[in-house]
């Protein structure tokens, strides 16, 4: 009698606690509750409601990743807090460092930040950038700095900066989860915002004529929903992208990192976004729409999905420790005054196949 109550006592600790360490929880596409399947090595799905973002999904979401291009939306942010849009920025000789997409800037040459600003995210101008940076009164390293500052109170812990347009170097590093805290952030901000979802821009060049060039974000041109956000490539990086889209209740947007196809992984995250909104929306019942962006970032360093509800124990859960103190005590209990040698982790193997069987030693 003994025996069987412990059993069954042991069982419910495990059902309560959750999987046994070690056990394997299904990758997104094979989740019943039908996640999106994905290439990217790194993603997270957000959906921002008053400013207030919630996580849908997530996959190895604090992987420290080359972030290419997607960099720049950390030099806008800061360009909006040191500059004003008119500002007129004499372009350095440091422009002339930077490679692969540009604007051909020449040293002398004089731009608006606001121009910059639609060469830096749209054309992902990397000489846009570079000029941005060093225009900064303390120079260019002050700059940058600043962006690694402005990471840090936006509460970002996986990212550093060593440039403003996001070309490879050693120790340049950021996390799809410390992307969505900056994508937020640009969302927040009506300039930035209306930059990101323009389809094609005009400019002044210095022949007098208009340059115009197109939102490098393909899902910007081919949907009227998608509103930004930024495109990002590098041999060491890969695919990335920030795609961002209207719902019903608001925004919601997806970064990936590390892809395959961004384009597919971004177009299935946001699908499956507004998914899951429908489900909340129609009354679907019993979808936990994830954990807030601002919440502790060791919460998703996994693969995980909202409505999957996050499997495990949460300590802040008072009533599931209750729980498990009430089912302990009941099991010390049933323990306490045995007359037969006994032993729990041999009971247990008994039923449930993850424990290892225990015979103890006989005495001498």
């Amino acid at each position: 009698m003994r025996r069987r109550a412990f059993a069954a006592l042991l069982i419910a600790v495990a059902a309560v606690v959750g999987t046994p360490a070690g056990a394997q929880s299904p990758t997104p596409s094979s989740r019943p509750d039908g996640g999106p399947g994905i290439t990217a090595g790194s993603a997270i799905l957000v959906t921002l409601n008053n400013g207030e973002g919630r996580v849908l999904f997530g996959r190895r979401v604090h992987d420290m990743r080359a972030p290419a291009s997607l960099t720049k939306v950390v030099t806008a942010l800061v360009a909006r807090d040191i500059y004003k849009l008119d500002d007129v920025v004499v372009a350095s000789p440091l422009v002339l460092q930077s490679h692969g997409s540009d604007l051909n800037l020449e040293p002398g040459m004089k731009i608006t930040v606001r121009n910059l600003l639609y060469a830096l995210l749209l054309k992902s101008a990397n000489d846009a950038g570079m000029a941005l940076a060093a225009n900064d009164p303390f120079g260019f390293d002050h700059f940058v700095r600043l962006m690694n500052q402005k990471a840090r109170s936006l509460g970002a812990r996986d990212t550093h900066f060593n440039n403003p347009h996001g070309l490879d170097m050693i120790g340049h590093v950021s996390s799809a989860w410390d992307m969505a805290l900056f994508t937020r952030e640009l969302l927040s901000d009506p300039v930035l915002a209306d930059i990101v979802k323009t389809k094609t821009h005009r400019m002044p060049w210095k022949d007098g004529r208009q340059r115009i060039f197109d939102n490098h974000n393909k899902l910007v041109l081919e949907r009227s929903d998608i509103v930004g956000v930024k495109t990002g490539f590098t041999a060491n990086a890969g695919h990335c992208l920030i795609a961002a889209v209207r719902t019903a209740d608001g925004i919601a947007f997806s970064v990936v990192m590390g892809s395959q196809d961004h384009y597919r992984d971004s177009t299935a995250l946001l699908d499956y976004a507004k998914t899951i909104e429908l489900r909340v929306g129609s009354g679907g019942g019993g979808v936990d729409i994830g954990r807030s962006l601002s919440a502790p970032p060791a919460q998703l360093s996994e693969t995980q999905t909202a409505a999957s509800a996050i499997p495990g124990l949460d300590p802040g859960d008072d009533a599931r420790w209750l729980v498990v103190m009430v089912v302990l005590a009941l099991l010390t209990l049933a323990t306490i005054g045995s007359r037969r040698r006994s032993h729990p982790l041999r009971d247990a193997a008994d039923v449930l196949a993850w424990v290892e069987p225990f015979v103890p030693p006989d005495k001498p």
